[in-house]
């Protein structure tokens, strides 16, 4: 695809999508005669546009970057694959955010700090997991070298370590590996 080729594919993305230039400029404040050229002029359309694009018309964004990419003759004759510029951008974090409800694992993690968990990484020894214990979360770390028995433990003093089997632990509703921390002040 050429650049003259793109701009015929996001002409008629957005003519299907029934909306007008002069609605588009109303609604995304791109000029009408900035929409035209990308359209019908082979003037390569800034990324904020795609997004515009993108959320008007309801395509994936980053299939429309990779596209635009593909029309960069810079990038052919270099012989640069667009997957893998964008290899990055398409791999999905499943790491979430949650909040911490009690203070068992301070001062490492403080009562309601934020925590990143990483909800595909089996937990390794050593690593502090996000554990839902009766609609709670709690935050513990994991030591495996006790035979069949995994103790769950604190960092704070005033807690006590619990000790469960291999097969209770693995009943565990374990959230993931916390990755991060941000502890209130």
């Amino acid at each position: 695809m050429n650049i003259e080729e793109f701009g015929i594919h996001i002409f008629t993305l957005r003519q299907k999508s029934g909306i007008s230039r002069g609605d588009f400029q109303k609604k995304w404040g791109f000029h009408l005669n900035s929409i035209k050229s990308y359209e019908k002029e082979g003037r390569s359309p800034p990324m904020d546009y795609l997004a515009a694009l993108s959320a008007e018309v309801g395509c994936d964004f980053l299939e429309l970057v990779k596209l635009l990419l593909s029309c960069s003759p810079v990038l052919a004759t270099h012989n640069i694959s667009t997957d893998e510029l964008l290899k990055g951008v398409y791999q999905q974090d499943t790491s979430l955010t949650y909040i911490v409800n009690n203070d068992c694992m301070a001062p490492t993690i403080s009562n309601g700090a934020k925590v990143t968990v990483d909800r595909e990484r089996d937990a390794e020894e050593g690593d502090i997991v996000l554990i839902e214990v009766q609609n709670s979360l709690t935050a513990r770390r994991i030591q495996y070298d006790l035979g069949n028995q995994v103790r769950l433990s604190c960092d704070n003093t005033n807690y006590s370590h619990t000790l469960v089997s291999f097969e209770e632990y693995k009943k565990l509703k374990i959230i993931g590996v916390i990755k991060t921390t941000l502890n209130t002040l």
